[in-house]
C-alpha cells in the first residue's frame, strides 16, 4: 500500500485562522516578516519555499506590496528587500511611542558616561525584542539595535522582564522545559532560572555573563510604568576585557539610575523594588 504524502507544514509565523481573518492579509504579514537581519532579502523562489506558499501567490503578493512601497525590488538579482513605506511606519511608531521618545536621551546619556552600547528591550513571547539602542563609539563594542530579537533566558535584559512575572507565569511562558544552551554559560534549567529571578527582584537589576555571546558582559534594569509594572529593561553591554571586577558596580547603578530616570517620566512611584 502506497503511503499518503504527507501535508507541507503551514508556516509558523501566521496564526490559526478564525472567521475574522483575512487570508490574502495574513499572507503578505507572513511575506514581511520573512525579512529579517539573518535574511534581509528574499528570491520569489525562496520565498515561497521559506513559507510554503505557490510562487504565483507570493508573486502577486509582492508586486502588491512593491506598488505600495513596502518592498523593493533589486534590478540586479531581482531579490526583494524592505522598502521606504517600511521605514516611515517604523518611524511613525517610534515617534508615538512614549517609552521609545523617553528612553531615547537616556540611552544617549547612558553612553556618554559609560562608553558602552545600550538598548531598551521588552518581551515578546520568549524573547526579548530591541526597541532602541545607543551603540558605543568604540571600535569593538556589543551591538543591539532596534528589532534584534535576543533568548529570553539568556540575557540580562530577559531576566529582567521575566522577574516582572510570578515564578508560576515564568515556568508557563518558559514551557517548563530545559531552556537551550547559546554559550556554556547559559542556564539551562528552569528551576535553577527561576530561582535566580529572586535574586533579580531582590537586586534590583540582572547580569549576563557571557550567557549569550562569549566574551561579553551585559547588566540590566527594570522600567516601570505608573503602576509599578516592568514593561522594560535597559541594559549595557561591553566585551569584558575592557572593564575590572571593580569597575561593574558602577556601571550597574548607571544603568540603574537611568531605569528609574525612564520609570519616573512614565509615572512610577520612587520605590522601584
Amino acid at each position: 500500500m502506497k503511503k499518503r504524502a504527507s501535508k507541507s507544514q503551514a508556516s509558523p509565523r501566521v496564526p490559526p485562522r478564525n472567521r475574522n481573518r483575512v487570508q490574502s492579509v495574513e499572507r503578505a504579514v507572513s511575506i514581511l516578516r520573512a525579512f529579517r537581519p539573518d535574511a534581509p532579502k528574499w528570491g520569489v523562489t525562496s520565498l515561497s519555499a521559506h513559507l510554503n506558499l505557490p510562487k504565483t501567490i507570493v508573486t502577486r503578493l509582492l508586486a502588491t506590496l512593491e506598488d505600495a512601497g513596502f518592498v523593493e525590488q533589486d534590478e540586479a538579482d531581482r531579490t526583494y528587500y524592505l522598502g521606504r513605506s517600511i521605514y516611515e511606519l517604523a518611524g511613525a511608531y517610534a515617534n508615538r511611542n512614549e517609552l521609545i521618545r523617553i528612553s531615547n536621551a537616556f540611552l544617549v546619556q547612558l553612553v556618554a558616561k559609560t562608553g558602552f552600547t545600550a538598548q531598551l528591550s521588552i518581551l515578546d513571547g520568549k524573547e526579548i525584542v530591541c526597541l532602541a539602542a545607543c551603540e558605543s563609539p568604540m571600535v569593538v563594542r556589543a551591538v543591539f539595535y532596534p528589532g534584534l530579537r535576543r533568548p529570553i533566558h539568556a540575557t540580562a535584559s530577559g531576566k529582567v522582564l521575566l522577574s516582572g512575572l510570578s515564578d508560576d507565569a515564568a515556568r508557563t511562558l518558559l514551557c517548563d522545559e530545559e531552556l537551550p544552551a547559546i554559550t556554556s554559560n547559559t542556564i539551562t534549567d528552569i528551576g535553577e532560572l527561576v530561582k535566580h529571578l529572586t535574586t533579580v527582584r531582590q537586586q534590583g537589576y540582572a547580569t549576563n555573563y557571557g550567557e549569550s555571546i562569549e566574551g561579553l558582559i551585559a547588566v540590566a534594569a527594570p522600567v516601570r510604568n505608573y503602576q509599578g509594572q516592568i514593561v522594560a529593561a535597559i541594559s549595557l553591554g561591553f566585551p569584558k576585557q575592557f572593564v575590572t571586577d571593580d569597575q561593574i558596580p558602577e556601571l550597574i547603578q548607571q544603568v540603574v539610575n537611568t531605569a528609574q530616570q525612564i520609570s519616573q517620566r512614565l509615572g512610577a512611584y520612587s520605590n522601584f523594588r
